[in-house]
């Protein structure tokens, strides 16, 4: 009985001994995969965000009537571009129109590669104020001319693009009519969501224009 007894006793032992080990191993196992999942974690919230576009404020001396200062704000990708917006906004607005807080025109044209330089007119925001008559289309149209040749010269970009919005876009077709060779290429909103395209094609001096949803371009797109 006793040999019984204490074969029983040894054969316990040694269960409890196995189910040691088995319980260490678990706990071994566990805590390399809670410290994997901890790494994991760590790694998320400690990966770099995605880097902000550089803006600096600018003055760009022009002379229209007389001698004046348009102001603008200028967004850079952190990766450098070679195409830049000039973005003009309408008649109740200012530059803010398009750097509104939050998911802005010009935060997604940074996103999407492109350089914006949004302008005050003349008489808006913190550009020149001149007698109101002076400032009109022409005036303005004269000044992005003047605008157009700062960003080519000052800042080195290659291809300029005129985006305008309500009045913004009466004053980039002006300054096609009077400058049909000095944007690469033109987007105007806020007049009218129909366009006949030959008058459209003449203000262009011979080239082709189209509404957006009829361009086939999906999306907002740059790398260059």
């Amino acid at each position: 009985v006793r040999g019984r007894e204490t074969r029983n006793t040894e054969k316990t032992m040694r269960d409890i001994g196995s189910g040691r080990r088995w319980l260490a191993a678990r706990i071994t196992r566990l805590s390399a995969v809670l410290c994997t999942a901890v790494a994991a974690v760590t790694m998320v919230e400690t990966a770099p965000a995605a880097a902000e576009p550089i803006c600096t404020d600018h003055r760009v001396a022009v002379t229209v009537s007389e001698p004046v200062e348009l102001a603008g704000s200028l967004c850079t990708p952190a990766g450098g571009a070679k195409t830049v917006q000039l973005l003009v906004a309408g008649g109740t607005y200012n530059r803010s129109y398009w750097m509104w807080p939050g998911r802005s025109y010009a935060a997604a044209a940074t996103d999407a590669g492109f350089a914006t330089f949004a302008i005050d007119r003349l008489n808006t925001g913190t550009s020149s104020h001149i007698d109101p008559t002076a400032a009109n289309l022409t005036a303005n149209a004269e000044g992005l001319h003047q605008t157009i040749d700062w960003l080519r010269t000052r800042h080195g970009f290659t291809t300029v693009v005129l985006a305008g919005h309500s009045l913004g876009s009466y004053t980039v077709l002006r300054h096609i009519d009077l400058y049909p060779r000095d944007a690469d290429a033109v987007i105007v909103s806020g007049i009218s969501s129909w366009a006949q395209s030959g008058a459209v094609d003449v203000s262009l001096d011979g080239g082709s224009g189209l509404p957006a949803t009829l361009s086939g371009i999906e999306t907002l797109r740059h790398r260059s």
